[in-house]
């Protein structure tokens, strides 16, 4: 027998040769396509495994962002308290060191105890830097001119007339000439009685 070629087949057996190149395409169509959809498979599972790990990943993500998020709003308030402690420790620092001023200067001006009032001490507390045209007046300074003044009307021997042993002689005058002014009015009525003919 002789070799049997595919030249001889396809001259010989023409159909023949048609069909197992049909089965042949198709089973190795349907291998391929197996094998394709076995690594499509592969794929797929791996692309789940991913997308389900990257699922996870953006869950503690976003958890993690919200944390961040309320431990922020914690921040800010406390950062908000923080500037209001601040500023109120800031302002008690200037309250001292203006109280410190107010006693230095009252203490080199050697105003009399009786001068030095709660209300003057306020008074000299509550005075702030002012514009005078282009000059400014510094607090010291307004405090010093309100000391002197304190101070010169301190030296001024003042006597609020009708108080004291004044205030006690006057009474006294006023009620003796009411007595007399009462004896006139009564002497008064009595000569005039007499003048009437004594009715």
């Amino acid at each position: 027998m002789d070799k049997v070629t595919m030249d001889i087949l396809k001259k010989d057996y023409p159909e023949l040769v048609s069909e197992i190149l049909r089965e042949s395409k198709d089973k190795v169509s349907l291998g391929t396509m197996k094998e394709t959809i076995k690594g499509y498979e592969e794929g797929k599972t791996t692309f789940e495994n991913l997308v389900e790990k990257k699922d996870e990943e953006i869950i503690k993500l976003t958890e993690k962002v919200d944390e961040l998020k309320e431990t922020n709003k914690t921040l800010e308030s406390e950062n908000k308290d923080m500037k209001v402690k601040l500023d109120v420790i800031s302002v008690s620092e200037k309250l001292a060191e203006k109280k410190v001023i107010v006693t230095n200067l009252i203490s080199e001006a050697k105003l009399p105890d009786e001068s030095v009032t709660d209300i003057f001490k306020e008074t000299l507390m509550g005075v702030q830097e002012k514009k005078d045209g282009e000059d400014t007046i510094t607090v010291e300074e307004q405090m010093k001119k309100l000391i002197e003044d304190r101070k010169s009307i301190s030296a001024a021997k003042t006597v609020v007339k009708g108080s004291g042993a004044e205030f006690i002689e006057a009474k006294e005058n006023k009620k003796e000439d009411k007595l007399a002014r009462k004896e006139i009015e009564e002497g008064v009525e009595d000569f005039l009685f007499e003048i009437d003919g004594g009715i």
